[in-house]
């Protein structure tokens, strides 16, 4: 499962959640979503605690 599939599921997912869920380290899940958002294909919402995360499709 990728991070955009868990992220479609849970838009409120943290970071850390999905490094779980992924079996993979905190910083190449972090690498990975500056990658996305750099694409203009992911964006985070309101505050880290409290935002969500849309998927630009």
């Amino acid at each position: 499962m990728d991070i955009i599939k868990l992220i479609k599921n849970n838009p409120t997912i943290t970071v850390n959640e999905i490094t779980e869920k992924l079996n993979s380290t905190i910083d190449s899940v972090r690498h990975y979503i500056n990658k996305l958002k750099s694409q203009n294909l992911l964006k985070h919402e309101g505050s880290t605690k409290a935002g969500k995360w849309i998927v630009i499709e």
